[in-house]
């Protein structure tokens, strides 16, 4: 072969190898995100289509109002649920939370905060929720600060865990959860920003873009750093959680609001199958360690309230749809232990 034959016999080469990944990327994106590379590449890398969160300068991304996800929509509050009164005229409940109480995929009536709208009734009652996915009770500390205490609850539902263990795990914990956050407002690679949008057509340069700085329309990927975790050894950072609580309550009560606060449920035999003995033993040993904080807090602190949920359910696949995530009959059994709350305090108001 002559020496010309061979460059170009090297060249088609290359050009097929290039073709078959960008096959296979094609099928892999299509697989994982029900869309192709050049929407994928507008939605999560140049903030179109239907972008839904937005960088903060406090938080690490707020819902945009009316900003849509699929059949999620948010409102002027960057809460789920219908816009709140203005002036307020409803009692008045805002929950808290990472994905657990968000309720991603459900519709919101049918989240365990929607469905606890349809049990109180609209004529008297206002739910808000104002869980956002991803955050951990240093996110909801700050935006109960700083955002939703302005529209004066008159009860605080908090439902944590997940996140906050998963930071907890990690070797080099700190208090602030810096350790697992970088700071969104920072490009390392302006360079991506100058290329044409018909880049976005190659999952090769959609594959190295979102590694190297992430998806602009999922924050919460953008916002988590690569970390390490011991799970034989861990949780190391409990005591920020139990901070976090303790200071909501006082937010709580400085506004003349009613804390009420949910032991974290989990269902330990699909972590074993799906992530390993060490994992789900360690989630096991967190979460009742996350559990004993809650409970003491309702002992020690005053008018913070503690629905035990653990006590009134057997974990299994008919209320998890993995871990921690519910299925509609798990919605259902949160929002009817919550009510059951909210109507026993309203009582004693009389």
């Amino acid at each position: 072969m002559t020496p010309r034959k061979l460059k170009l016999f090297y060249f088609l080469t290359f050009c097929l190898v290039i073709l078959f990944i960008e096959v296979i990327g094609y099928a892999l994106v299509f697989w994982k995100f029900d869309m192709w590379p050049y929407t994928l590449g507008r939605i999560s890398l140049h903030n179109e289509v239907t972008q839904y969160e937005e960088d903060h300068p406090f938080l690490p991304y707020f819902p945009r109002k009316n900003g849509k996800e699929a059949h999620i929509t948010y409102n002027s509050v960057g809460g789920r649920g219908p816009e709140p009164d203005n002036p307020k005229k409803r009692v008045r409940i805002l929950t808290f939370g990472g994905s657990t109480t968000f309720g991603k995929p459900f519709l919101w009536k049918d989240t365990w905060p929607g469905k606890l709208q349809t049990l109180l009734g609209s004529d008297k009652y206002e739910v808000i929720n104002a869980a956002l996915n991803g955050s951990t009770s240093n996110d909801t500390l700050v935006n109960f600060a700083i955002r939703q205490s302005d529209l004066k609850p008159d009860y605080v539902i908090i439902y944590h865990g997940t996140n906050d263990l998963e930071s907890s795990f990690s070797d080099n914990f700190r208090s602030d959860y810096a350790h697992r956050r970088k700071s969104i407002g920072v490009n390392p690679f302006p360079f991506f920003n100058k290329l044409p949008k018909i880049f976005n057509l190659s999952t090769i340069f959609l594959g190295a873009r979102i590694y190297l700085i992430g998806h602009r329309g999922r924050l919460d990927y953008l916002y988590t750093r690569r970390t390490t975790y011991n799970w034989k050894d861990g949780p190391f950072g409990l005591d920020t959680f139990e901070r976090n609580l303790t200071h909501m309550n006082s937010l709580s009560k400085g506004i003349g609001a009613e804390t009420i606060v949910g032991t974290f449920l989990y269902y330990k035999p699909w972590a074993k199958q799906t992530q390993g003995q060490d994992f789900a033993d360690g989630w096991e040993r967190g979460i009742h360690l996350q559990n004993k904080i809650i409970r003491k807090l309702g002992q020690d602190l005053n008018k913070l309230h503690v629905v035990d949920l653990t006590k009134s359910i057997e974990p299994s696949l008919d209320y998890f749809v993995d871990f921690c995530h519910f299925t509609h009959k798990g919605n259902d059994y949160m929002a009817s232990q919550f009510f059951d709350k909210i109507k026993e305090l309203e009582k004693g108001k009389i």
